[in-house]
């Protein structure tokens, strides 16, 4: 799970040298859906990020966590995180969005990372290459719900804003056509 401490005005994981994840669950998205975040701090050895297809109970879901210079796509599934990409270069600072995106492509789960610049916060650039967790994998291909993520060794990466709903059209569109919100202060 995650905290918003009082008066901190940015959320994170509670539990420290841990895996944390925190799901919108008032109601789920499609299978296309995203999760974004606004990036609040990085901390040494901290991580945090959009999470999509969390399941409910399973301690399943894809995500992308970053602390500020590098980032991974993962999948946690009934527990166990596999490393899907990473670590790859990125430069996040304070304000910018990340975002994932994911989509069902037959028996496979095609997942993309995306970074806004604080200046221009909906003008998303793709990081890297699609990831595509196969079918042979155990891809995650029912919808769950959408969230953040973070692994705590330290202070703790904070997410200041989140986001996350349907992608609306096709794979990879910015564009959305229904989304929960959440400031975290």
């Amino acid at each position: 799970g995650h905290d918003v401490p009082s008066g901190a005005g940015r959320a994170v994981g509670t539990t420290s040298s841990a895996y944390n994840t925190a799901r919108w669950n008032a109601d789920a998205p499609d299978v296309a859906q995203y999760s974004q975040i606004t990036f609040d701090a990085a901390a040494s050895g901290d991580y945090v990020g959009p999470a999509v297809a969390c399941q409910s109970g399973a301690n399943s879901s894809y995500h992308c966590e970053s602390n500020g210079s590098n980032y991974y796509v993962s999948k946690c599934l009934a527990g166990t995180q596999t490393n899907l990409v990473g670590p790859l270069s990125i430069s996040l600072a304070t304000g910018d969005v990340l975002r994932l995106e994911r989509t069902v492509v037959g028996s496979d789960v095609v997942l993309k990372v995306f970074k806004a610049l604080a200046a221009s916060p909906t003008t998303f650039v793709q990081q890297g290459s699609d990831v595509t967790d196969l079918a042979a994998n155990s891809p995650i291909l029912t919808a769950g719900y959408v969230g953040i993520f973070s692994y705590r060794s330290g202070s703790g990466c904070g997410v200041s804003y989140w986001e996350g709903g349907n992608i609306s059209g096709s794979s990879g569109a910015i564009a959305v056509s229904s989304r929960r919100q959440k400031r975290l202060i």
